[in-house]
């Protein structure tokens, strides 16, 4: 076990990282455990509580403690791209009030709330006595599309503690947390595996008894819908401005207008594009994929145009980044808000379904 400020060699090992000191600022120690998922926009207030996090295989299950946070996740966040997932949290002590995209939430002890980081979040974390407590499971997105056709339904979803799935859901989540937190290395690598594939099976069933969403039209043209059609189709040759408008029956101007603050649908699109282009080149075991090859997938006319956007989105060009993974040695994983700037969950989440170190 490790307990923070030491780096996880293997990213089914436990760890377990607090606030640190009486005089400390948990709001300034949880604003790096989220970095990158939530910002932390609650008062300063005096250092309690921690996280703990247990991560194996797809999936991550945490357990954090705090003196009461406020969570949000806008729109500029959402867009820089990162953890694109779920997670399924259970509240343990206190309540959970807020807004999960346009969708209002309350929670209380012993409910499961599902949230969708394709989506805007806005929650209030109020204590009961002194300490605000849950249990979260995160859920890669891939996982959930295999089993979910409709997973733009799940954001939100609340399964109160009283009903019977949420009790038997709920049950299942603590036992499988109380021994995790317990177990040394991988010593329940596939009880967990087995547990994340249940839950995604048991959502798969809730989602099929949800209303259908209604078609596209500009009554469903959010930024989040269009956001989710854009992220499918990134290597499809039809995805164009015009083309995104005529299917969701929107004026250019008012597409615009919803990617306004991230620099236009088209600076959208041409970013993620470069950045899914950029994981595939330095990507282990993928040195012999041609580069040009790689810009014509992600549809540059050519390759001198795509080298050109390359080096202006990250610096090098594409052959530069390569060569630099290639030339670097095997990182390690710093713990949740071990130390100042530290990466926190968003950098283990980024490691789900990847082996660890030999």
């Amino acid at each position: 076990m490790n307990d923070g400020g030491t780096a996880l060699d293997d990213p089914n090992e436990m760890l377990v990282t607090r606030a640190a000191g009486p005089d400390g600022d948990a709001r300034g120690f949880f604003a790096g455990v989220y970095a990158d998922l939530f910002e932390v926009v609650a008062a300063p207030c005096p250092a309690r509580g921690g996280v703990a996090a247990r991560g194996v295989g797809p999936f991550l299950l945490t357990r954090s403690e705090s003196p009461g946070l406020r969570l949000v996740r806008p729109v500029d966040l959402i867009a820089r791209g990162g953890f694109d997932g779920f997670a399924l949290r259970l509240t343990l002590t206190g309540r959970v009030t807020g807004r999960v995209g346009e969708t209002a939430v309350a929670c209380g002890a012993g409910d499961l709330l599902l949230l969708d980081f394709l989506e805007p979040l806005d929650l209030v974390e109020t204590p009961e006595a002194e300490l605000a407590s849950h249990i979260a499971l995160w859920l890669p997105r891939a996982k959930i599309l295999a089993a979910v056709p409709r997973e733009q339904m799940l954001g939100g979803l609340i399964l109160g503690g009283a009903t019977p799935f949420g009790a038997a859901l709920g049950g299942l989540i603590r036992a499988l947390a109380e021994q995790a937190m317990q177990a040394p290395g991988s010593a329940l690598a596939a009880e967990l595996s087995a547990l994340g594939e249940g839950v995604v099976g048991l959502l798969a069933k809730a989602a099929a008894a949800l209303p259908g969403p209604a078609p596209h039209g500009a009554s469903n043209a959010s930024f989040v819908t269009i956001r989710r059609h854009i992220d499918r189709n990134l290597r499809s040759p039809a995805l164009t401005v015009e083309g995104i408008a005529a299917n969701f029956g929107i004026s250019r101007a008012a597409l615009y207008r919803l990617f306004e603050p991230v620099g236009g649908v088209a600076r959208y699109i041409r970013q993620n594009r470069l950045r899914l282009a950029h994981r595939e080149i330095t990507a282990a075991g993928d040195d012999g994929k041609r580069i040009g090859l790689i810009a014509y997938g992600f549809g540059f006319k050519n390759v001198s145009a795509f080298n050109r956007a390359f080096r202006d989105a990250f610096g090098v060009s594409p052959g530069e980044a390569r060569a630099r993974r290639r030339a670097e040695p095997p990182t390690k994983t710093a713990p949740p808000g071990a130390g100042s700037g530290a990466p926190g969950l968003a950098i283990w989440l980024a490691r789900l379904g990847r082996p660890g170190p030999a």
